[in-house]
């Protein structure tokens, strides 16, 4: 069945900082989608940039004025804030988030628009793939994708525990702009790992998720770029604990929580805590004493009864759970708990 796109609009939100060399590949991959520029709102947020990548969006807004509207902020406020700003001035039915360095498929808005009004859903999950530069079969026409359907209003529970189901990378979804305002979700400012308090909440909201594994976004990986040698600070592993924080503040208001209790607290026992030791583990980062002791004093405040939780012996959890020992060693030396999350650490990625 041929799908009628006489309604559609996608509200594309693009935050820009210090991209002046690479946003304009970006915005070509958008304007020139096969779905049709008139279904396109796209919203371009500059985050106080300190290069001429003004220059380059303003160029943009003019030569597509119908279709694109420059938002431009005096301070910055991370991706988190300018996604938010985004969103305040969206008005399509469904709503998209790209990177102003990364590109998109020439179909993929036509393929994520099909699949949303076929299957009724609330959102569309594809994938990424990671390249240094647009490869060769960029322009590639799509005429099938593989489409598997998730409802999760009949079975939430058990999707909640499958993060490849529905992951938190916003950058590769599809969303309903209905799902989004039910929600009242927004993502974390001034800080990295923005998205969980934007993403994970969703899931409680959502009904019907539609996953491909079609690859429809091109995520740039620059290692020598501000963005990964931001991650690489170390203040980033704090932020990254208070965003987790504030989602399991957010859920113990949000009314699901004696329904959901058990998921809800698993996701923060593996978010807030076990995978704190894999992100610095891969950027090879020791953990302090004095971080280790505030993630258990949390843990102990937040689930007093973790070791209750019914899903910590499930296979695949019950190994990165591993970590959750040295909560009984909160009493050791600093100097002997460091060497204990060292040996952890090195067997854990």
């Amino acid at each position: 069945m041929k799908n009628d796109m006489t309604d559609v609009k996608i509200s594309v939100i693009v935050p820009c900082h210090n991209v002046v060399g690479m946003v304009g590949e970006c915005l070509e991959s958008i304007v020139n989608q096969t779905i049709g520029l008139s279904h396109l709102e796209i919203i371009l947020v500059d985050d106080a940039s300190t290069d001429n990548t003004v220059d380059v969006l303003k160029y943009y807004e003019q030569k597509y004025s119908d279709n694109i509207m420059l938002v431009l902020c005096d301070k910055n406020g991370r991706q988190g804030t300018a996604r938010n700003i985004g969103m305040s001035y969206a008005t399509g039915n469904y709503i998209s988030f790209v990177d102003s360095d990364d590109w998109i498929h020439p179909d993929m808005y036509k393929i994520l628009a099909g699949i949303m009004m076929n299957n009724n859903c609330d959102i569309v999950q594809f994938r990424y793939k990671e390249t240094k530069q647009l490869p060769s079969d960029y322009n590639r026409h799509i005429d099938n994708v593989d489409v598997n359907i998730y409802d999760y209003a009949k079975d939430r529970k058990k999707y909640l525990l499958d993060s490849s189901i529905l992951n938190e990378s916003c950058t590769t979804k599809l969303y309903s702009s209905r799902l989004i305002a039910e929600a009242g979700v927004r993502y974390a400012e001034n800080v990295a790992y923005e998205e969980p308090l934007f993403a994970y909440p969703l899931k409680f909201y959502v009904g019907r998720v539609a996953v491909t594994q079609a690859q429809l976004y091109y995520y740039r990986y620059n290692e020598k770029g501000t963005m990964l040698s931001y991650m690489n600070n170390p203040s980033t592993m704090v932020q990254h604990l208070q965003v987790q924080q504030d989602v399991y503040t957010r859920m113990g208001n949000s009314g699901y929580m004696d329904e959901f209790r058990d998921e809800i607290n698993l996701y923060f026992l593996h978010s807030f805590y076990a995978e704190t030791f894999y992100f610095m583990a891969a950027r090879r980062m020791p953990m302090p004493a004095v971080m280790l002791r505030y993630m258990i004093n949390v843990v102990k405040k937040y689930i007093p009864d973790y070791k209750d939780n019914p899903y910590i012996g499930y296979p695949g959890v019950k190994e990165e759970m591993e970590s959750l020992k040295l909560i009984d060693c909160a009493d050791l030396s600093d100097d002997e708990l460091e060497k204990m999350a060292a040996d952890y650490m090195r067997n854990c990625i």
